[in-house]
């Protein structure tokens, strides 16, 4: 087994690159040519708070992020929500409107209880309880069906350290270290444990996601092969590594501790303002009393105005929406920023062209 050990899936993603490039054996899948480990690999998150990839290279939708996370937590299995980020999620669904696979279903109701309502219980009671274990993998159906959407994670284990702080560790059948692995997973499994964490009221310990099936599809790779020797003083030349969250450019915004009701309540409401493409008439979160809501809400908010809007304008209003300097220095915010200006550079470059 390989191991990877990082500060952040910002400084995980190269370290991921440059070991494929070192030990991975070109292979065939049904969805392309890969490349892959001939071992499985284990990533250690030191601080899995941080979960923003800033790499341009990578370019990550920082809204559809922030939703799938909250949505995931929310239980749903709906398609519609989510393509409104990405059109063609429709390829994974079944019948059109669902997603069978959707891990927030199986977290809260696919299995007759909701798991993560007894997780948060089962820890409040005993900080030393080993048998907290968050089932996403249906043999009922993933081991005998074959439809589109099966789960590439199985389970995540939660445990209170001797630290007092709350561990993850999440095993994976396979993973695309470019769109899964260090991608999606790494932000919605993290928000995740956050979210344990903040019901049970202790802090965050260590991420570490354990993968059978490490690989890259060739296609993908290609547009980010070049981040190792970038980043090369993580292994040898002692160069910086250019890290935002490492050199204080940006801060993170936790999440609030309180009751598992609560923290639900608030987030259903911010996928109800996103869901209703906020007409609702609602002021939404308080910049002051909300902070971690309120930066959520801008990410989705901007998000809605980029998508419903045509150029310039889509521009202009979606930034606008970012443009609060008491958060300016947010992640979520800057990653959702740079996301659109790289954009918006597109656009004017085709605009001189024409």
């Amino acid at each position: 087994m390989h191991l990877i050990n990082a500060r952040n899936v910002h400084q995980a993603l190269p370290q991921a690159i440059d070991l494929l490039a070192r030990v991975g054996v070109e292979r065939r899948s049904r969805n392309g040519p890969v490349l892959v480990s001939p071992d499985p690999v284990a990533t250690t998150y030191e601080r899995p708070i941080e979960r923003v990839v800033f790499w341009p290279h990578r370019d990550a939708n920082p809204a559809f992020h922030v939703f799938e996370s909250l949505y995931m937590l929310a239980g749903r299995n709906d398609l519609a929500g989510l393509q409104r980020y990405i059109k063609d999620f429709g390829r994974y669904s079944d019948d059109g409107a669902t997603l069978a696979g959707a891990y927030g279903f199986r977290w809260r109701r696919a299995f007759g209880r909701d798991q993560l309502a007894h997780i948060v219980h089962a820890l409040q009671n005993d900080p030393c309880d080993r048998r907290q274990v968050l089932q996403m993998w249906d043999s009922q159906r993933d081991l005998v069906t074959i439809g589109k959407d099966v789960c590439c994670n199985l389970v995540a284990t939660f445990q209170i350290g001797v630290d007092g702080r709350l561990d993850m560790l999440v095993t994976q059948r396979s993973g695309d270290i470019i769109w899964g692995v260090y991608g999606a997973n790494a932000v919605h499994f993290a928000v995740l444990q956050e979210y344990v964490a903040r019901c049970i009221g202790c802090e965050l310990g260590t991420f570490t996601h354990v993968t059978a099936n490490y690989h890259a599809y060739l296609d993908t790779l290609a547009a980010v092969a070049d981040l190792p020797a970038r980043t090369r003083g993580l292994y040898s030349v002692p160069t910086p590594l250019d890290d935002p969250y490492r050199d204080d450019r940006v801060r993170v915004v936790p999440m609030p501790s309180g009751t598992q009701a609560e923290l639900d309540a608030t987030i259903r409401a911010l996928l109800s303002e996103a869901d209703e493409g906020y007409d609702s008439g609602s002021e939404g979160p308080d910049r002051d009393t909300e902070p971690w809501a309120y930066a959520q809400m801008l990410v989705l908010r901007a998000h809605h105005e980029w998508r419903t809007n045509a150029a310039p304008e889509r521009y202009t209003r979606s930034l606008a929406v970012l443009d609060e300097p008491a958060v300016a220095d947010v992640d979520w915010i800057v990653a959702m920023r740079q996301w659109l200006e790289r954009r918006e550079a597109v656009w004017h470059a085709k605009q001189e062209v024409a």
